[in-house]
């Protein structure tokens, strides 16, 4: 009997589609291609099954109670904070034998994917988009390619590997284009926040300005930004947190129940304790 494979990869995510086409290169339409939101609960799979989490931040109690019933859990992960949690749980209580965890801040889960299944040169479109959420910028063009790649999700994972990377510069450039105009006008709504003992400033902005917003807002104080919006279906606020490297924002976001990497995080905020936070008096 064929065992189930299960990937698990983050929704409307350019590293999250970028991981499931690294399995499905590998693994084919033999496998199951679950997306993923912060804090869901585990997707359903058969007893015995073989479960790949990929980059998706799951909470370790999650994983813990899926692996009772999962043959092996592999995770793949990219959040530097994800790591001390794993270390802080295996002094708590022993780790399941089937669970391995495979962290590396330095590297996006997408490439991280690609080396695990697949053995072979890393393609340059995961490439850009590492170059891009580890905040390198080396490679000249990623931040076109990932922003026309993102304004283009959801994408069919079958339909990755032929998207071109010279269509994606040409319209990434206009996109960012437009958005630092329109983000320049936003940031008139600039306010201070204060998030535990740390100041930097916030706005309050479409999650397409996340990026662009939120770094121009951290290097304004030299601290992180923050970008947030409301979400109806979810009956919360998403907050969106960048930096420039001053400040660790992975931890900062772990503080209130969400994760991320140094310079890349979000946390999401129940409607009633949103004015509590925002409204904190410095």
């Amino acid at each position: 009997m064929h065992k189930q494979q299960i990937i698990i990869y983050p929704e409307f995510s350019a590293d999250g589609l970028g991981s499931a086409w690294a399995a499905w290169e590998f693994l084919g339409d033999g496998a199951y291609y679950k997306p993923y939101r912060y804090n869901d609960p585990l997707p359903e799979f058969e007893s015995g099954a073989e479960v790949f989490v990929l980059g998706c931040g799951i909470p370790l109690r999650i994983l813990f109670d899926g692996a009772i019933q999962a043959e092996r859990i592999v995770v793949i992960e990219s959040q530097s904070h994800y790591e001390a949690k794993y270390l802080e749980q295996l002094k708590a209580q022993p780790v399941p034998h089937n669970i391995t965890f495979i962290i590396d801040s330095s590297r996006s889960a997408c490439v991280m994917a690609w080396e695990f299944f697949n053995h072979t040169k890393t393609p340059l479109l995961l490439e850009m988009i590492q170059d891009h959420n580890q905040g390198r910028f080396s490679i000249e063009t990623s931040s076109f390619v990932v922003s026309a790649l993102n304004n283009r999700l959801p994408i069919e994972i079958t339909e990755f590997g032929g998207i071109s990377a010279g269509e994606l510069r040409a319209e990434g450039k206009a996109l960012n284009e437009q958005t630092r105009r329109i983000a320049s006008r936003l940031m008139k709504a600039r306010h201070v926040v204060c998030l535990g003992e740390v100041v930097g400033m916030a706005i309050n902005a479409p999650p397409a300005f996340a990026n662009d917003l939120g770094l121009m807002l951290s290097m304004e104080k030299g601290s992180f930004g923050m970008t947030y919006h409301f979400n109806g279906e979810r009956n919360a606020w998403l907050c969106s947190l960048r930096s420039n490297g001053s400040v660790n924002v992975g931890l900062l976001a772990e503080k209130f129940g969400g994760g991320g990497n140094d310079r890349a995080s979000g946390f999401s905020v129940a409607l009633e304790k949103f004015v509590g936070l925002i409204g904190t008096k410095l």
